[in-house]
């Protein structure tokens, strides 16, 4: 009768989702014998799968490691273990208090490991040392990635780790981080220009022009996100989306948007001459210095790409006389093409002002080559002669 009662009292506790540790196991504990401590909770857990208290305290061992040893996977196995106390059903009052307990320590740790993650992304951001730097920056993504795992949700951690993959050059690992981030935070514009950044890093110039345009179809763009935006047609070979963008901000310009627009008109007229489109690049440079004419490169460049497009009439110039001849049997003799005169003069008016105002070696080769292009050779030799006492270019 005695046996009969001892089995069905075993059976009953065994039922039940509350179920005592021994004491010797928390001795063990106490005299912080952790490792044997684990291997008896992991056999009572194992031998009862509801024994709450077991995986309670299990998650607790771990923990006390992880403060120890800081070790990510004491993180992890305590994390596992209070996330299946969370996930018992049980009307025991104690079995509560294990709960609610093993939920505020799962914030705890998320807390501790996100901090050391803070912490350790400050010091390398500071550090001087590119192979200290990486290592600190490394500990950094570590942390992060754990405080994820710890606690999933925590979106707080997202952009951090972004950033942190971003410093280190893993723009492929930033770019679903900030897609996730995104999910639940769709009007995050620190998220976007971040984006933006892994993706054109990436040269996933159409991608990063979709985050862009979301962005400001949900109304949240910035003046910066108009000129990460600009960029992007740019690079992404989107000439008159940049164009009409650059249109649209210079309808009424204002001090702040003149300071902005001029090295996108420079980038974009760089970019047109590139490819060989010259007269293009001409007018948005010249766009550029109507809205500041001290800005000095861009007067060096308007020069540039005026000789450039001379060069390129002339050889239409020269093909097609060439073209018109190929049934006679002479050579034909190729008139001096002059129709480079005028720009050539719009080139000097133009970059005179920034060679004096710079007064070094390119700007007044530049000068004497036009010089010489339009005949005016005494001009050019004084420009000549201006070089040796110029300064030495930058």
């Amino acid at each position: 009768m005695k046996a009969l009662l001892f089995v069905l009292t075993f059976a009953l506790s065994c039922s039940t989702a509350f179920s005592q540790v021994p004491s010797f196991v928390k001795s063990m504990i106490q005299r912080k014998e952790y490792d044997r401590a684990i291997a008896e909770l992991q056999r009572l857990c194992k031998e009862n799968p509801n024994n709450i208290e077991a995986f309670y305290v299990l998650g607790n061992v771990y923990y006390e490691k992880a403060q120890n040893d800081k070790r990510a996977e004491d993180y992890r196995m305590a994390t596992e273990n209070y996330r299946k106390v969370l996930s018992m059903k049980s009307s025991e009052k104690q079995a509560a208090v294990f709960q609610l307990q093993a939920e505020n320590t799962i914030r705890s740790m998320w807390a501790i490991v996100f901090n050391d993650g803070v912490s350790a992304f400050n010091e390398a951001v500071q550090d001087k040392n590119p192979e200290t730097r990486k290592l600190r920056m490394d500990t950094a993504i570590a942390k992060f990635q754990l405080a994820i795992e710890i606690e999933p949700d925590s979106m707080q951690v997202y952009l951090p780790l972004a950033r942190g993959y971003i410093v280190e050059g893993q723009y492929a690992k930033a770019e679903p981080v900030l897609r996730e981030y995104l999910k639940k935070n769709p009007d995050e514009v620190d998220a976007y220009t971040l984006l933006d950044y892994a993706l054109e890093k990436q040269d996933k110039f159409s991608e990063a022009i979709q985050v862009l345009e979301d962005l400001v179809k949900r109304g949240k763009a910035t003046p910066d996100i108009y000129n990460r935006l600009m960029v992007a047609y740019i690079r992404g070979n989107r000439i008159a989306d940049a164009e009409r963008i650059l249109d649209k901000v210079l309808e009424n310009p204002t001090p702040d948007t003149k300071k902005t627009a001029v090295p996108l008109l420079r980038y974009l007229a760089q970019v047109l001459a590139d490819s060989g489109k010259y007269e293009a690049a001409i007018y948005q440079i010249k766009r550029a210095l109507d809205l500041d004419p001290t800005v000095s490169d861009a007067a060096y460049n308007y020069a540039v790409y005026n000789i450039q497009y001379v060069d390129k009439l002339r050889k239409a110039y020269e093909d097609s006389i060439i073209a018109a001849s190929k049934k006679s049997k002479k050579k034909p003799k190729i008139p001096e093409y002059t129709g480079g005169i005028p720009y050539y003069e719009r080139a000097l008016a133009v970059l005179r002002p920034a060679a004096e105002r710079e007064n070094t070696k390119q700007y007044w080769r530049l000068m004497a080559k036009l010089y010489a292009l339009l005949g005016r050779n005494a001009e050019s030799k004084e420009a000549l002669n201006r070089v040796n006492s110029a300064k030495e270019d930058s």
